[in-house]
């Protein structure tokens, strides 16, 4: 996740703190001016995130197929003052966070960080760290000699990362890197011979250097109408820095967003990652799409379109309709084969907040196997 994204997160999350938990504000003597927009008396949130500074306590719902369904809460300190919001200033404030989730298949995750922005976001960053336990699932193509097409495995990690990146003179080019350390340990379900996995991926570190350069003209960062974003990111793990194993791993991806007719807008998503020499199978790339599982179609590179178009019947209100088609490519050709996946589904948003032009809703996603929803606030790719 890079740092445009974390923001978006985090401000979006803090929609859902505003309905339950409300933060301390700037002007708590009207309560209908934080929630009501002047503009056309409709419910809008943006006063009341422009507002927002102190503590907040934020819950979280998770609808991920992977893992199940699930929640989970987080405690968020905005780094704002009265006085910034008065002169009108600090509307992306530095945040710092602690929290943790749950889940119905027993996976479980706290964490903290800290983002900060300064030179008026020219400059962008973040650190943090956790510890998490995931129960998953390795899928297979083909299956494996009992009949068994996939097997649940327990993953331990802790670890942190640290992300700095820096805009290039007055462009819309910004170029950083990172570091990142962890610490992992897997557990396989029943007993079973993997030849395409070593055994050292069992318990091992996990530390590597990240180069990062980004490109982003869009109009708005949560939910845009037009522009484009380009990111490339290169990951190098050695021992050099902590690694256990040698290996690297790729991650590109190209958004694009236009106007095609009054109120319709259409959306595109390529992606493509790939890994290299020794990467652990849980870090390699996967067939990310609304209504796939994650790592249900797992390989060595991935590649992926995603189209979307939104039609706002109303101001505040829009449909939403998406479809798309990836391939994962094995890491072992002896042993497994090509997997292919797609997508198709459907949703609405509400225009929750009008200075930040964030547009909330649900979407319902079709996959080759299960249908899946998710709950999104911004874009449903605000996490590229």
């Amino acid at each position: 996740m890079n740092v445009t994204k974390l923001v978006s997160f985090v401000i979006t999350l803090l929609l859902i703190s505003g309905l339950f938990f409300p933060l301390k504000s700037a002007d708590n003597g009207n309560l209908k001016k934080q929630f009501v927009d002047t503009l056309d008396s409709k419910v809008d949130l943006s006063e009341f995130l422009r507002t927002r500074f102190g503590f907040a306590f934020i819950p979280t719902i998770v609808t991920e197929p992977a893992i199940g369904y699930g929640g989970g809460g987080g405690l968020l300190f905005i780094h704002r003052t009265p006085e910034e919001i008065a002169q009108g200033g600090g509307i992306f404030p530095s945040i710092s966070a602690v929290g943790g989730i749950y889940t119905e298949t027993k996976t479980w995750a706290v964490g903290g960080g800290h983002f900060g922005v300064s030179k008026n976001g020219n400059i962008r960053y973040r650190i943090g760290g956790g510890y998490a336990s995931a129960n998953l699932h390795y899928y297979r193509s083909p299956i494996f000699k009992n009949g068994i097409e996939e097997i649940g495995f327990n993953l331990k990690v802790y670890g942190g990362i640290g992300q700095v990146y820096f805009r290039l003179g007055e462009s819309d080019f910004f170029a950083g890197f990172s570091y990142s350390y962890g610490h992992s340990d897997v557990s396989f379900n029943i007993p079973i011979d993997l030849p395409e996995i070593d055994k050292k991926e069992y318990n091992q570190n996990v530390g590597g250097i990240g180069l990062i350069f980004n490109y982003d003209t869009r109009d708005n960062m949560f939910t845009p109408n037009t522009g484009m974003v380009a990111y490339f990111e290169m990951i190098y793990n050695t021992p050099y820095v902590g690694s256990t194993n040698t290996f690297q791993r790729l991650f590109t991806h190209w958004l694009g967003y236009l106007k095609l007719r009054e109120r319709l807008y259409g959306a595109l998503r390529l992606d493509m990652q790939s890994s290299y020499e020794d990467t652990p199978f849980y870090m390699r790339p996967y067939i990310n799409l609304r209504g796939i599982p994650a790592m249900r179609y797992q390989g060595k590179s991935t590649w992926l379109a995603e189209g979307e178009v939104r039609w706002d019947f109303t101001y505040r209100w829009s449909l939403v309709g998406f479809g798309g088609y990836g391939q994962a490519f094995p890491a072992n050709k002896d042993l497994l084969e090509k997997q292919n996946g797609y997508n198709f589904g459907a949703g609405f948003r509400y225009y929750i907040a009008r200075l930040y032009g964030i547009r909330a809703g649900i979407d319902v996603a079709r996959g080759p196997e299960n249908w899946a929803f998710y709950i999104q606030f911004g874009s449903s790719w605000i996490r590229y």
